[in-house]
This record gives structure tokens, sequence and C-alpha cells, in this order.
């Protein structure tokens, strides 16, 4: 009689254990998952970073920077590279760079200074300013006086500290600030902003960082 022979299939070799596909898929989900999750912690960092802090800012020292030559100031700004100070939310104008401050301060009476300059940020004053005087270019005011014997010295005060212009006093002296109580004393009033930025960062970094350890706990697993 014809030998009869049994055909036993044999697994592909493509054919791979449902547990493998089953943990295949599931990592490729939680990476998918992962990857979600840092991009929407750096676009959170990004609006974070955006998000300005316009309060004002308490600080011992409030300075500006000489102008000089427009040539110079064109081509650095005089309170340093980027340094740049950051006007408040509705302040209605902006002190930020010589250009600006040759029209909005020297080009109003009430405001003028005897020396064309413009504000900087406080890190800058800290960093240029001491109990003994300022630095070559930089003109220092202690943020706790806001009274000058001159319009002048009163209006370059104003300026420093955010509330640009002075007005008289009865007793003869001059305080800084358009309008009475303009200028707090203790304080800046430029907007700051390096809490948020940071906070931002930090929060960014973290979120780099937990999605890292997983990733590589998935791959060595």
């Amino acid at each position: 009689a014809p030998r009869v022979r049994h055909f036993h299939p044999r697994p592909h070799a493509c054919m791979q254990h449902p547990h493998v596909s089953t943990m295949s898929s599931t990592r490729s989900h939680t990476f998918r998952v992962l990857f979600v999750t840092l991009v929407l912690a750096f676009l959170a960092g990004a609006h974070a970073m955006t998000d300005m802090d316009t309060h004002e800012e308490e600080s011992t020292w409030a300075c500006t920077a000489t102008c000089g030559e427009s040539a110079a100031y064109l081509a650095t700004h005089p309170c340093g590279a980027d340094e740049y100070v950051t006007m408040e939310e509705n302040a209605g104008a902006n002190y930020s760079t010589c250009v600006l401050t040759l029209t909005s301060i020297q080009g109003k009476a009430d405001y003028a200074l005897a020396t064309h300059a413009v504000p900087c940020p406080s890190d800058v004053c800290v960093a240029k300013c001491n109990a003994t005087g300022a630095a070559t270019g930089f003109q220092c005011y202690n943020t706790s006086v806001t009274m000058d014997a001159t319009q002048d010295a009163a209006n370059n005060r104003g300026l420093a500290m955010g509330c640009p212009g002075s007005h008289g006093m009865n007793n003869t002296m001059f305080m800084a600030g358009r309008a009475h109580g303009d200028c707090e004393a203790g304080h800046v009033h430029y907007a700051h902003e390096e809490t948020t930025a940071s906070a931002a960062g930090a929060a960014v970094a973290r979120a780099a960082a937990l999605v890292g350890s997983i990733a590589l706990g998935l791959v060595l697993a």
C-alpha cells in the first residue's frame, strides 16, 4: 500500500511569538507617548518664557549709561550686549535704546537730561554700582532715594528707575517721576522676566530628563 506522508507546516521565519509582538507594540506606543510629552513640555516652556512678569522689581541700584556718539551706540548698546530694559505692560513709551531715548527723553523738555543716556537692567546696575561710585560711563542711583537738588539729576534718576521725568517739591527739591508717587522707593519700574524664563527652562529640563530615563529603561528591558 502506498505510504501516506503527513505534512506538518513549519512556522514561518517572519512569524513572531505573540508575546514578542505585544511587547513591541507596547514599546512603540510608549515611545510615541513619551515623544508627545516631550514636545508638549518644550511648547509649555516656550510659552512660559514669553509670559513676562510685568511687576516692578525690588532693587537697591538703578542706573543709566551714557549714549555718546550715534555711531558708537548703534554698534553696541551702552549697557552691554543685549542688555535692554523691558518696559512694563501699558508703559506707553519705550526707553530701551539710545535711539528711542533721543526722541522720547531728550526731545521733551520735562524729561531731558544734561547728557543723553539710556536706562540699564538691574543686573547691570548691581554690577556697575556700589556705595563709593559708578563704573565709567554709568550714572548710579540708590533707589531708596527719590529726590534730588536739580531737575536734571531727578530726571536721570527717574529714567534709571523706570519712571521718567520729575516734578518740583515745595522745598525746592525735585522728585523723580512726572507725577507724585510715580517712583516707589526701593523699586525699579521696568518689567522683570528672569523668574519665568528660569522656571520654564527648569520645567523643560525636568521633562527631558524624565523622558530620557523612561526611554533608556525600555531600551534596556
